[in-house]
């Protein structure tokens, strides 16, 4: 498995590339992980993407960051003329950032312009079926340029090894490490070919992505991912070895013991009485997640309420509220944060109930292993979670909770109601996650990732 390469010098700090398509704020596994590898004396450059909330580089706690725009050519394109035609032209008065765009980008004479405002101005520069074909392959010239911005940002550096997270980034690393005679570690967080989407892909898209995959999975050094059922998928699916597991667990909790519900910092912030139950989902608010079938359980779980802590798309926030009300629970649902990831564990630990109640939407999340399921578990909290593989080993074998079908709102409602009903099996279950918590936990998986990235120095 594998190219040939060896670390150019065993010998000096080994200088490591992680490469991942996100602004490089939020991500706890990269994080950790780039902590974990600074920590034992490598040397850690992240490289993201760059947009509003960021900065093109960073230097924090060693870790450096660099951030590159993944702009596609045409976008590129658009902006030369924006400049050629000139900013007093009537077609482009009024042209300035919009906080609510993703993404912003520079003229050379310094407008900054929204990525939807810039793209309305194809309109006026192209047909339309030309527009449709640009739109419809847009996500992959992006990701196109981003690898373009990758290569280039990398040159020189000579990294010994480029860590790529997720088959999005991992074309890049594949090209930069063969030009630099480097190691590549292949990070795959789920099974991207059959990930969550609006719009399921197409089977012949599928089919090219899983060839692109087997292809470049093939030529890693070593590939990673996140529990024992994708290890197995992907060996199986692409014909490589078993790939390593490193689990996305969090840091132990400091305080090692059950935290009062007096002390609720979620209870009081959000004001609800201690003798009201309170669930608590965390994580994206978002599609495929179950959110709406857990809304509507509520109205079986008359003493309870809801707490759904994470950020999400406005809009989809708005929806869940709607469905909240027609339902007549309005009063009982809530959103709070997001919250720093450090402290996750400190808000969840005031609820009674961490629920996991993930969409049998496609077979990664069928095979996942979120989170938010250990940040409960660290919490001290009795957990209720889709009856999926990966998520009943750790809630049953560990007898810390229940599954239920995520699909049917009694059946979640039935799965807490027999845990809340049962206030000493509640206390077992309560002392059990605290117990499974001294096996899943950071600083047992990155002790596996230290063990990888020895021997991927030691091999041949």
């Amino acid at each position: 498995m594998g190219h040939s390469t060896v670390l150019k010098n065993p010998s000096a700090t080994p200088k490591v590339c992680v490469l991942v398509y996100n602004n490089f704020l939020h991500d706890s596994r990269v994080k950790r992980e780039a902590e974990t590898l600074i920590e034992a004396g490598y040397q850690v450059t992240v490289l993201a993407l760059l947009d509003d909330k960021t900065a093109r580089r960073e230097e924090r706690d060693g870790l450096r960051i660099i951030r590159v725009h993944a702009i596609p050519w045409y976008k590129r394109l658009l902006i030369w003329l924006l400049d050629w035609r000139g900013k007093s032209h009537s077609k482009y008065k009024g042209l300035t950032a919009s906080s609510a765009e993703p993404l912003h980008t520079s003229t050379s004479n310094g407008a900054l312009i929204s990525g939807g405002k810039l793209y309305s101005l194809i309109g006026c520069l192209a047909p339309k079926r030309f527009i449709t074909l640009l739109m419809h392959f847009h996500r992959q010239h992006s990701f196109f340029s981003f690898y373009c911005q990758a290569y280039r940002a990398t040159a020189g550096e000579k990294y010994d090894i480029y860590h790529a997270h997720d088959l999005n980034t991992l074309p890049g690393a594949f090209l930069a490490a063969r030009r630099d005679s480097a190691k590549l570690v292949y990070d795959s967080h789920e099974l991207y070919v059959d990930r969550n989407k609006v719009e399921p892909s197409s089977r012949a898209w599928k089919s090219l992505l899983g060839r692109l995959e087997a292809f470049l999975a093939r030529r890693a050094d070593v590939v990673l991912t996140v529990n024992e059922a994708l290890a197995e998928e992907l060996a199986r699916r692409y014909v490589i070895p078993r790939p390593c597991v490193v689990m996305n667990t969090p840091v132990r909790s400091e305080w090692g013991g059950l935290l009062p519900m007096s002390h609720s910092l979620l209870r009081n912030e959000l004001g609800i009485p201690l003798e009201v139950r309170l669930l608590i989902y965390v994580g994206r608010i978002t599609f495929n997640r179950g959110l709406e079938e857990l809304v509507l359980s509520l109205k079986h779980l008359e003493d309870c309420c809801l707490v759904c802590m994470g950020s999400g798309i406005e809009t989809y926030k708005r929806g869940l509220l709607d469905l909240a009300e027609r339902t007549g629970v309005a009063d009982r649902f809530f959103f709070f944060g997001p919250v720093p990831p450090e402290e996750v564990i400190h808000f969840a630990a005031g609820a009674d109930l961490g629920v996991a109640p993930i969409a049998n939407a496609c077979l990664s999340y069928y095979y996942c292993s979120p989170n938010k399921l250990f940040e409960y578990m660290h919490a001290g909290l009795p957990i209720i979670a889709s009856a999926f593989p990966e998520l009943k080993k750790v809630v049953l074998e560990h007898g810390i909770g229940l599954t239920f079908d995520p699909s049917n709102p009694q059946d979640i409602a039935r799965a807490a109601r027999r845990i809340l009903d049962d206030p000493e099996g509640m206390e077992r279950m309560r002392e059990n996650a605290l117990k499974a918590s001294s096996l899943y936990n950071w600083e047992n998986e990155s002790r596996k990732l230290l063990q990888i990235y020895a021997a991927l120095q030691n091999s041949a």
